[in-house]
């Protein structure tokens, strides 16, 4: 270019004609400048890192469930807070998770999601090994393949919740 920044260029070639020798005598091509996909390639890559970063090292549980609560995504703090391998989790219902009272009352709200899009409460979950938890609950309602679910951030605040009963 004409200010000195360089271009990805994509070039594609071909012989068309060749001497006795099989010698190329004469090419045609065409050469792409693919600078704008190319950046638009490390932006995607750079957005990527970034959010995965972010995935990584949140301090709160995640997961993701369908409208049915067949859980679709769990991060290795919920995971370690449940006592159970994340991928054992996946795959299993939400309600597995929840004490019965607590089931009823969390799916019908996941419909009322559906009108709010969020929704931020306080709930109890059961752990692997059937010790109850009181946790903070934010979720929201998002589209990913066409599909609409739930995506949840999970605190423990079972700490605090006992520190309350004696204030």
């Amino acid at each position: 270019m004409q200010n000195g920044e360089y271009i990805w260029i994509l070039d594609m070639g071909k012989v068309i004609e060749r001497d006795e020798k099989g010698n190329p005598l004469r090419i045609i091509g065409v050469s792409l400048d693919i600078s704008k996909r190319k950046e638009t390639e490390q932006n995607l890559k750079n957005k990527e890192e970034r959010y995965r970063s972010i995935y990584e090292h949140l301090t709160d549980g995640f997961c993701r469930f369908n409208f049915g609560g067949t859980i679709l995504e769990v991060n290795e703090i919920l995971a370690s807070l449940i006592k159970l391998p994340s991928e054992q989790m996946i795959g299993k219902n939400i309600r597995d998770f929840l004490p019965a009272k607590t089931a009823k009352t969390l799916m019908k709200l996941a419909k009322s999601i559906l009108k709010t899009h969020s929704l931020t409460t306080e709930t109890e979950i059961i752990t692997y090994n059937n010790k109850k938890l009181t946790v903070s609950l934010s979720a929201k309602l998002i589209s990913q393949n066409n599909h609409k679910i739930i995506q949840a951030l999970i605190r423990d605040i079972t700490m605090l919740k006992n520190l309350n009963v004696f204030w």
